[in-house]
This record gives structure tokens, C-alpha cells and sequence, in this order.
């Protein structure tokens, strides 16, 4: 792997990606990304269940995009409003525009464009930017899942029979 850019190898799970990829994603100078999954989620209950791959990327010390913001910002696409978004995944409003401040601070152009409230009713939409953001996570995703189909499919089968049978 090219100097400066780590496996993040204190990170359990960690998918080493090319420097293509790497560069690929959005950068926040002066970081360089750090690509590690997170954890996944428990086992399913029937084994034969397809697992499903979960990505972080860490940017240094200051920023990150998972799962969780990406999800966010696919609800505020869908929704128009950070409010709904964040409500259909369970958490409150502050919390979601707390996400999105963090998202639009930390990337060099804001990922989602909002308008207070009021007579014409308020909004948020995503920029270019959160789209970019968004179709290379996705893309990230796909690359990553396809890549790992063999390990994935050997750690499946040395999973516990969790029948409940045993």
C-alpha cells in the first residue's frame, strides 16, 4: 500500500483499498483517508442469510462517512427535509442537523443546501457535492462487496449453526 495511506490495521474488518480508490473519494486536505468497515452486524439467525458489509472511511482526525450519515443523506434526497430524515432513522432533529453541519463543515463545498421554514415552507435538498459524495460511497460499497464475496462466503461457513437447535 503506497506510503501514508493505511489498511487501518487497528481497526478490526479493515478492507485495504488500491490509491485509485482512495483518491476517488472525497478528500479534506491536509488529511489523507483512512478506509476501514465497521463493525458488522450480529450474525443473522439463519446462517444461510446474506451478510451485509458496513464501510467507514476515516479522514484523518477530524471527519468520517458511514453508514449512518450516508443513510441520511439518502433520506434528505428522498424526504426534502433534514427533519424527516433524520425522524425515519430514528433520531431527533438536532442530532440530524448536527450530522449534516458536521458533513457540510468538513467537505470542501456543503453536501445539503436548507431554507428555514416560513410561509413557502423550509427544506433541504442535496448539492452536487452531497450527490458526488453519495454515488462514490455506494460505488465504494460495491466495489468492497464484490472484492470480499470469497472471505465473506468463508466466514459464513464457519459460522455456529444458530438454528436455535443445538
Amino acid at each position: 500500500m503506497p506510503s501514508g495511506l493505511s489498511a487501518g490495521a487497528a481497526y478490526p474488518g479493515t478492507v485495504p483499498l488500491t490509491l485509485r480508490e482512495c483518491k476517488a473519494l472525497p478528500t479534506l486536505p491536509p488529511a489523507r483517508p483512512t478506509c476501514h468497515t465497521s463493525p458488522m452486524p450480529p450474525p443473522p439467525a439463519d446462517p444461510a442469510a446474506s451478510p451485509s458489509l458496513r464501510i467507514r472511511i476515516v479522514f484523518g482526525d477530524e471527519a468520517m462517512l458511514g453508514p449512518g450519515k450516508v443513510d441520511l443523506l439518502e433520506g434528505i434526497r428522498a424526504s426534502g427535509s433534514i427533519a424527516a430524515a433524520g425522524r425515519g432513522m430514528g433520531m431527533s432533529y438536532k442530532r440530524a442537523w448536527s450530522l449534516v453541519e458536521e458533513m457540510n463543515r468538513v467537505f470542501r463545498e456543503p453536501l445539503v443546501s436548507s431554507a428555514r421554514g416560513g410561509a413557502q415552507g423550509g427544506g433541504a435538498r442535496l448539492t452536487a457535492a452531497g450527490e458526488a459524495v453519495l454515488t462514490h460511497y455506494r460505488r465504494l460499497e460495491e466495489i468492497t462487496a464484490s472484492a470480499g464475496e470469497e472471505p465473506i462466503a468463508a466466514l459464513r461457513e464457519m459460522l455456529a449453526d444458530m438454528s436455535g437447535g443445538k
